[in-house]
């Protein structure tokens, strides 16, 4: 539906003064249209409109005729239609429908479908996989862990571009590694190697992602690895890809669970610290400051934590009478605590552990990527094991059989 009900004064309008419309005049008609979105344009939003609301007439040749038919020998109107049409209508991006549409009376019912869950997921991917040549090393378990938060859209835009992959290369079966190329083509963009990156430069790069899954792995164990690389994309110069093991909710994190979050963020710069030396650091790869930087991530995680009193009462003077963004003086001494406490244990492991980061390291300059399989057997000779994919009704499952048992 927000093909044609796109908001008049949205992202495609156009605001002037205090008017938030611009009535314009086009080749087509002397009357003033509303400017804003394909819909306004065309008309065929306030058509909609008008047939929800049913003011408007039937349309067509035969019904041109049949009204002229009635005025010149039956001298009346024609009697009203007795056929009804249900509108029903469905959307991704709600938040950009006009006004109009949601207003009571156009649509009686209203029905909010989430992004389906781990077991959805997976049973969505073997519905399109059912219908595409695929080899066996696509574990539809395994990647519904790898696409949280995605849509049946989105999962099927993913094996179609998978697709894309094999059939360039010359084969007719889509297979788990075609899948893992067009995953960040979707989510980030083009690959964009980097030609003339110095040696040093490539050896901080590596090092940094090298800090980072090495975190995932001692501080997130019950996550899963499905990338680490160098390749330049999306903005990010290097990036590690990885998923939990189990379907995990945003809002029932714990504290622990949030510190290993910000552990894992900050294992770029502990890795360029150990590495590379102390005065070695770079910005996170190449994006700077943003949410989806480093940095960015762990002031998320910092934010988050010290909004919800996980670092002492200190989280109720959050945005209390204050300007936007504003902390107090304790929240940002315990926020900088954390995040000290958080680099150091990080910077310990690594330390510890210099003889993998190194290992690491030379395997993802000689390589550039390495995919989950890759990962898995590289930690697996050094006794970090990936976990194994269950769904969460396996484990509650098996908690009530061994509750029977013990009863």
């Amino acid at each position: 539906i927000d093909a044609i009900g796109t908001s008049r004064s949205g992202v495609a309008g156009k605001e002037t003064g205090d008017d938030q419309h611009t009535t314009l005049k086009t080749p087509f008609t002397r009357l003033p249209i509303i400017f804003g979105g394909m819909g306004a344009n065309t008309g065929l939003l306030s058509t909609l409109l008008l047939e929800m609301s049913g003011f408007s007439l039937e349309h067509g040749w035969w019904a041109r005729q049949k009204r002229a038919f009635y005025k010149t020998f039956l001298r009346r109107n024609p009697p009203k239609p007795t056929k009804r049409v249900l509108t029903i209508g469905a959307t991704n991006r709600i938040q950009v429908l006009d006004p109009a549409l949601l207003r009571p009376g156009r649509f009686d019912k209203k029905i909010r479908i989430d992004a389906p869950d781990l077991e959805g997921r997976r049973d969505i991917i073997e519905y399109y996989l059912s219908k595409m040549s695929h080899d066996d090393s696509i574990d539809p378990l395994i990647l519904a862990t790898e696409t949280p938060g995605y849509t049946p859209a989105d999962i099927k835009y993913l094996l179609n571009e998978a697709l894309r992959y094999a059939l360039f290369d010359g084969r007719t079966a889509i297979s788990i590694r075609d899948i893992r190329m067009a995953q960040p083509e979707h989510e980030f963009g083009l690959r964009q190697p980097i030609r003339n990156m110095t040696l040093a430069d490539k050896r901080r790069l590596a090092a940094h992602e090298a800090g980072h899954a090495m975190a995932v792995r001692m501080f997130m164990p019950y996550h899963r690895i499905a990338r680490v690389t160098i390749i330049r994309q999306g903005g990010a110069h290097g990036y590690v890809l990885h998923y939990p093991a189990t379907e995990e909710f945003q809002g029932l994190q714990t504290y622990e669970r949030l510190m290993d979050r910000l552990r894992v963020s900050v294992g770029g710069k502990a890795a360029e610290m150990e590495y590379c030396g102390e005065g070695a650091q770079t910005l996170g790869v190449g994006i700077g400051f943003g949410d989806a930087s480093d940095f960015g991530q762990s002031r998320l995680v910092l934010q988050m934590m010290a909004a919800a009193g996980m670092f002492g009462p200190i989280g109720a003077t959050w945005e209390s009478g204050k300007a936007d963004g504003e902390m107090s003086k304790e929240m940002v001494e315990a926020m900088e605590e954390a995040f000290r406490m958080a680099l150091d244990e990080v910077r310990v492991a690594l330390r510890l552990h210099r003889d993998m980061g190194e290992a690491l390291i030379a395997l993802l300059m000689e390589k550039n990527e390495l995919y989950a399989d890759e990962v898995e057997e590289f930690f697996n000779r050094y006794g970090y094991y990936t976990p194994k994919v269950k769904l969460n009704r396996d484990e509650l499952q098996g908690e009530v059989i061994a509750g029977e048992k013990g009863s």
